[in-house]
């Protein structure tokens, strides 16, 4: 025995040696291959890929994704590299989806307005709830339940039907029955009243057949999340059949994106179709352009010049990157890639064609990695702009999914056909029905709490008889079809009724409009002849100062130019003004006189030369110590000005003297004036207190400055008229009022300058 087991022992030591051996050069083969993966791996070259745009939304998300999976692994595979897609989100601010925060707020308030409904105070809870529902439709974009909204319609059809008002009430309800399934009960615990439950399931049988509208909704990105009526539906594209007419709330939502809201009205038949926008949460309006220019099968400089800024920034450590679309042609996809890199250059890749099992996606990719390379190595070629990726594809979208609207009264249909059937499969006989008496029809699950099974009809123990039941059923079709007629004919009636209540109104109103217009003129007529008549009466007193309506119309308008010199009476030569007007003369309603108006332009001088002193103040605390010894000196400060130029608006009055050509004229004026001035500190000789003139020695003076005011005029004067020409001599008084300067510091200059008279001499024609 034990040169047996020796025996096995000496031969099984070669064999497990052996396969020791074996096993131990798998094991490093498979190292060397790991080893291998992990540095081509490391060696993969990184390519920044934007996602892929389906053209017009002709191709589904599903699809898209599918497709880039396989774009993707043959990137990796054969060409080697390794694809890094650009993730957009939205990146909404903090805040800018309140839909958590609103929803709560409506629910704390609507369980305010319920609580006082349960306290019997309608008034107070309908006033709670209105502002919630004005709040829902102004912000549809917000709700994300029907809970809060079908609540407040309840309450509010309560309150309107404990306060009497049945109309108002029926609104809310019928609201009710067609937007809400009555899954909104298990969020209260309020009792509405019979007569509310009453109206509930007659208005849910009156509004049977008025559910012949539909909407479809599409989005500008996929997989976003359609609600109608705060009830989720499913994802865009979608169509909606069977809906109300009526106000509907809507909202499209998509995570990381600004939600979108809209509450359309529907019309009975009426095909509406809505495109929603989700794309405005996205990072800038560049990357939206972008999106938008691809999926119009476009692509423009604007577009590289985008993407090649997302590839500096958001590339890592890529050189090169891809974009793409791909487009439904019949049961064939389309698929067009573009390169570029990061100066900008650009470079079409690939145009080709795949089936929807993606079977052949290895061969649509064969010759992209060679021209990535060429790419890579020699720029590529700019882009032309307006070039189209995928020439000859028909403009196209993939159909929206269907589905049908679910309401109160699809609750109500379900309990009437659960009712039937149940009284259908309830046992015939005497003893059958004694034995099942007191069973009734069950509600299916999940109905509100308002909608009851309807009775079922009693049967009677008589045999039946199919020609008693064929001719019953005649009769109640017969009956039917009187009252239809009989129910038509009325509403003829009652229509050709209002028609002519209608005519009868509107000739009313017509009788009315007109006659207050007859009165209207009445009382502008009487009005204008009371004028007339206080106007002649004042005439018929004034009289004599008033000039005749012949005599104004005798009388030329004239259009006058004229120049005119004034000396000043109380100074030597030279010292005056020169002017040049423009006036308009016409004849007045006043004492057979003419008025003009106009405008002057003046020069005002001193001297002949325009440098002479016009104005001077003396200094009660002389600044030099040699003048406050003596009683001989003073000193002062003058004024020395230039020309003074005025520009003013004139107003005057002429009357004729008698038969002679001789004119009373009186003229005002008032205007703007500026003069080039200097302030002069000086000192001077006093005798016997007054001023020497020209004994004055110059101690300082100030810089050359304007100096501006206003002024005003009158003068009176004759004039005499030859033909076109007229000569003037008049008198004129002018004031000037200039602002108060301050010079060497502190040292104020008044500005108020005493008024002068001057005598002057004109000329006027006209033209």
């Amino acid at each position: 025995m034990r040169s047996i087991i020796i025996l096995s022992l000496l031969v099984a030591g070669p064999v497990q040696a052996e396969r020791d051996a074996e096993l131990d050069a798998l094991l490093g083969d498979a190292e060397a291959s790991t080893q291998d993966e992990k540095a081509q791996k490391k060696n993969l070259e990184p390519l920044f890929v934007i996602p892929i745009q389906p053209i017009w939304n002709s191709v589904e998300p599903d699809v898209v994704e599918e497709a880039f999976k396989h774009i993707a692994g043959v990137l990796k595979e054969d060409a080697g590299f390794k694809v890094r897609l650009f993730r957009q989100k939205g990146r909404l601010e903090r805040g800018a989806d309140p839909s958590a925060r609103v929803a709560k707020k409506y629910f704390k308030e609507m369980a305010y307005a319920e609580t006082l409904l349960k306290l019997n105070k309608p008034g107070k809870a309908l006033r709670a709830a209105k502002p919630v529902l004005r709040k829902m439709w102004q912000n549809a974009r917000h709700i994300r339940g029907s809970d809060t909204y079908c609540r407040c319609l309840a309450v509010m059809g309560e309150a309107h039907l404990r306060m009497g008002q049945k109309k108002q009430a029926q609104v809310r309800v019928d609201e009710l029955v067609t937007r809400c399934d009555g899954a909104f009960l298990n969020t209260t615990a309020l009792k509405y009243s019979q007569r509310f439950n009453d109206m509930l399931k007659g208005r849910s049988a009156a509004l049977e057949d008025d559910r012949s509208a539909s909407l479809t909704i599409h989005a500008d990105l996929p997989k976003a999340q359609i609600l109608l009526n705060g009830r989720p539906l499913g994802e865009a594209p979608l169509t909606i059949t069977d809906l109300p007419k009526g106000r509907h709330l809507i909202g499209v939502v998509k995570r990381d994106h600004r939600a979108w809201g809209a509450t359309p009205v529907l019309k009975p038949g009426e095909d509406l179709e809505l495109r929603a926008t989700v794309t405005r949460g996205l990072e800038d309006k560049g990357l939206r352009s972008m999106y938008g220019t691809l999926r119009d099968n476009r692509i423009d400089r604007d577009v590289m010049r985008q993407a090649t800024q997302m590839l500096r920034r958001k590339g890592g450590g890529a050189t090169l990157g891809i974009l793409g679309v791909l487009g439904r042609d019949g049961q064939k996809i389309r698929m067009t890639l573009f390169g570029f890199n990061r100066e900008g250059r650009a470079l079409r890749l690939k145009q080709a064609d795949f089936g929807q099992d993606f079977l052949t996606v290895n061969l649509a990719m064969m010759g992209v990695a060679e021209k990535l390379a060429e790419l890579k190595s020699s720029g590529g070629r700019s882009l032309v702009a307006g070039e189209p990726l995928i020439s000859g594809l028909r403009k196209g979208s993939w159909s929206p999914k269907k589905r049908r609207w679910v309401s109160m009264r699809d609750d109500r249909r379900a309990v009437d056909a659960a009712a039937a059937s149940s009284a259908e499969a309830r046992p015939r006989g005497p003893l059958a029905r004694r034995k099942g008496k007191g069973e009734k029809a069950e509600a299916p699950e999940g109905l509100d709490r308002i909608e009851r099974a309807a009775p079922a009809k009693k049967k009677t123990s008589q045999p039946a008889d199919p020609v008693a039941d064929a001719k019953e059923a005649a009769e109640r079709k017969q009956a039917a079809q009187r009252r239809q007629a009989a129910k038509l004919a009325a509403s003829q009636k009652a229509a050709a009724e209002q028609v002519k209540r209608d005519e009868a109104e509107a000739r009313k109103k017509e009788a009315t409009a007109l006659q207050a217009k007859l009165r209207r003129d009445a009382e502008a007529k009487a009005r204008a002849e009371a004028s007339a008549k206080r106007w002649a009466l004042w005439r018929a007193r004034l009289g004599r100062f008033l000039s005749p309506v012949s005599w104004r119309e005798q009388q030329p308008s004239l259009r006058l130019v004229g120049l005119r010199i004034s000396q000043e009476l109380d100074s030597s030569g030279g010292v005056g003004n020169l002017d040049v007007g423009l006036a308009h003369r016409m004849p007045s309603v006043f004492a057979r006189t003419h008025w003009r108006y106009g405008l002057v332009l003046g020069l005002s001088t001193s001297q002949p030369d325009f440098t002479s002193t016009d104005r001077w103040n003396r200094l009660e605390f002389p600044f030099l110590e040699v003048t406050r010894d003596s009683e001989d000196l003073a000193e002062g400060f003058r004024h020395e000005g230039g020309i003074a130029t005025r520009a003013g608006l004139e107003l005057g009055l002429d009357r004729a003297l008698g038969s002679w050509p001789l004119r009373l004229r009186l003229v005002g004026a008032i205007g703007a004036v500026a003069r080039e001035s200097t302030l002069i500190h000086e000192q001077y000789v006093l005798e016997d207190g007054e001023r020497v003139r020209n004994t004055g020695v110059d101690l300082r003076s100030s810089d050359p400055f304007t100096w501006a005011g206003v002024y005003w005029s009158g003068s009176l004067g004759l004039e005499y008229v030859e033909g076109r020409h007229r000569g003037v001599l008049d008198v004129q008084w002018m004031d000037t009022i200039l602002r108060t300067v301050e010079s060497f510091g502190t040292v104020e200059f008044p500005g108020e300058l005493n008024a002068k008279v001057l005598l002057g001499l004109g000329y006027w024609t006209s033209f």
